[in-house]
């Protein structure tokens, strides 16, 4: 059964329907499932009271935190959006399903809202490269939309 089970789910499980996402010259569109516990949420201390417990994190002990933020340009950059932005900013690693490749996405809370019924947004992003570390590069969110998506 252990063995059976994955293979029998697998067979029954459909890939979403990806609808055509045009963009902006310098944006690319991509298209991810938010889903809950997969992400951080960067709090500016002034907008709530309730953040220090994932997943909502003060962006003051974000900051605090980071014991390599003086050699680390893909938390320096985080550090950077977060701080430039006027609400919480959403951060997690996810596959582009326009792309397939692995990613990190940000964006507001607005943009990136976790639905367990419809998980699949869709869009048009930004990609703010990072040059010193080996890692997938981020993808800031310009437009968001889950009007589209289907299972």
């Amino acid at each position: 059964m252990t063995i059976i089970a994955p293979l029998i789910i697998l067979n029954l499980s459909t890939a979403p329907t990806i609808p055509e996402i045009t963009c902006p010259i310098n944006q690319e569109p991509f298209a991810v499932e938010v889903h809950s516990g997969i992400y951080i949420d960067l709090v500016n201390n002034d907008e709530k009271s309730s953040c220090g417990y994932a997943p909502e994190i003060c962006l003051s002990d974000f900051e605090a935190n980071g014991t390599e933020k003086n050699i680390d340009d893909f938390y320096m950059e985080l550090l950077a959006q977060a701080h430039s932005a006027n609400s919480t900013i959403r951060v997690f690693p996810a596959n582009d399903m326009v792309n397939d490749r692995l990613v990190y996405f940000l964006g507001t809370t607005n943009q990136l809202q976790s639905n367990r019924d419809a998980p699949l947004v869709t869009g048009c992003a930004t990609e703010i490269e990072i040059q010193t570390q080996n890692r997938p590069g981020i993808y800031k969110i310009e437009t968001s939309s889950t009007d589209f998506a289907t299972q």
